[in-house]
């Protein structure tokens, strides 16, 4: 409710009170309960004048048939759609959703070229996808081709997040392509690495990327929680029952260490079997459905196991994102849990122009306080107020301006980014799922605003009946 309504309220109230309070005081008490009730009639009338005042009605609709169904066409083209906003860097963007109608094309485009097609035909799900290969914010375009004609063009964007660098122990059983190219690629991508590799028996060979040497000849609990991930060789791991063993199994039990393991064909039997008696997850497999990539919960820690020894030869293969793709996969899987942040989200998923936007934050924050702008908006505070019952979830309202992307961020929090189309995106799909869903006469039911008209009345009515019952009881009567 708005500050107009709260004041048109509060004078009215006053108001009513006063001229109650007079037609007490008069002398002449004949026809008081007459009087009293159309003193609140004409200020209920003056009152709702000032108010917007809204019912519940039904929308125009046509009749339905001489049959008793009514016949609705559904309209052809995407009726529903979603894809992951927020990427992490190597994640792939696959846009999902369902097509109803006759024959068409979909194309994902991005920097001018298409990224992904998918021919649809009749109804059906759809789904295109790409690795983006840039980091930060994106939009690409699904193009809707039926014939010649493109018959829809819809913005998709995206985010893709570079992720905070880790710091990783990297242990090698003997010197190989794959440590190699592991290490230049962490590296690269900014992590902290320290490598430790079996050289000959008994020796070993230390290597140390963006971070400052230290002494990795034993393995022990400071050692260890410096680290957010250890990626081994399964010949490279501390034997069972030895004191290394133990403190690496404490480090992932108690704080949370990633293991990254990989493992030949051997190992990648007892891993499978591992996985059946924890919490775990099939990552991936291979051609003939045999698990080559998984995970399994450790208490705290996560442990994951690749048979996939080879990716190197991607990239001497110029594919340089998917090499990315699956190692920041394998990354994300397996690394020590990062401390909780704010955490934004927003309604509608697919916001418009001039439509109002629900804001909602998860913070530890006490009172935290809401700032919300966008491409040639000026910056504007959103109040918070506190969810009941939940005092880590505070929620606001955000009404855009503008199409593109909008930021929102509270006071020393981080700033997340959320997208608004255009008042005619994305039309269908709010339609479609009652054509679907509904086969009969389905009467449609929205908020309309009282004509003004009957308020008037209700002044007049309550006015000229005080007049005139003034006029006959005398005006000091």
């Amino acid at each position: 409710m708005s500050s107009w309504n709260y004041i048109v309220i509060g004078c009215c109230l006053a108001l009513l009170g006063f001229l109650l309070w007079q037609e007490r005081r008069r002398a002449n008490r004949a026809r008081l309960l007459w009087r009293s009730f159309a003193t609140v009639v004409a200020v209920g009338g003056l009152a709702c004048l000032g108010l917007p005042v809204y019912y519940w009605g039904d929308k125009d609709a046509k009749l339905p048939p001489a049959t008793g169904a009514l016949s609705v066409s559904a309209p052809s083209g995407v009726v529903a759609v979603d894809w992951r906003r927020n990427l992490e860097r190597g994640d792939s963007l696959v846009v999902q959703g369902r097509w109803v109608g006759g024959t068409g094309k979909l194309l994902l485009m991005g920097l001018g070229s298409v990224l992904d097609s998918a021919k649809v035909r009749d109804s059906g799900n759809f789904s295109l996808g790409v690795v983006p290969a840039q980091v930060g914010r994106a939009v690409y375009r699904l193009a809707v081709v039926e014939g010649k004609d493109t018959v829809e063009w819809e913005d998709v964007p995206v985010e893709v997040r570079m992720g905070g660098p880790l710091r990783v122990l990297l242990l090698a059983a003997a010197p190989d392509f794959e440590n190699s190219f592991l290490m230049k690629w962490l590296s690269g991508g900014g992590h902290a690495v320290a490598s430790r590799t079996l050289v000959s028996r008994g020796k070993t060979q230390e290597a140390f990327v963006n971070r400052e040497p230290v002494g990795l000849a034993a393995l022990t609990p400071g050692l260890l929680a410096g680290f957010d991930l250890v990626i081994a060789d399964v010949a490279a791991l501390p034997t069972p029952g030895s004191a290394e063993r133990a403190v690496l199994q404490r480090q992932m039990e108690e704080k949370g260490l990633g293991l990254l393991v990989k493992v030949d064909s051997a190992g990648l039997d007892s891993m499978v079997r591992v996985m059946k008696g924890r919490v775990s997850r099939v990552l991936e497999r291979d051609s003939n459905g045999r698990v080559v990539l998984g995970s399994f919960l450790n208490r705290a820690g996560k442990v994951v196991f690749t048979a996939l020894n080879m990716s190197y030869s991607r990239l001497l293969a110029g594919d340089r994102v998917r090499y990315s793709a699956y190692w920041a996969k394998l990354l994300r899987a397996a690394a020590r849990p990062v401390e909780a942040k704010d955490e934004w989200s927003f309604s509608p998923d697919l916001s418009r122009v001039r439509e109002e936007v629900s804001v909602r934050l998860q913070t530890a924050a006490s009172f935290p306080q809401g700032m919300v702008g966008g491409d040639g908006e000026k910056d504007a505070a959103v109040y918070l107020a506190q969810a009941a019952g939940l005092p880590f979830e505070w929620r606001g309202r955000y009404w855009p301006g503008k199409e593109g992307w909008h930021w929102v961020s509270r006071p020393g929090g981080d700033t997340a980014w959320w997208y608004v189309w255009p008042e005619g995106a994305w039309k269908k799909i709010e339609r479609a799922p009652r054509l679907e869903e509904k086969k009969n006469l389905v009467v449609a039911r929205e908020r309309m605003e009282f004509p003004r008209a009957w308020f008037w009345g209700l002044f007049l009515l309550g006015t000229v009946f005080l007049w005139v019952e003034r006029k006959m009881g005398g005006m000091s009567g």
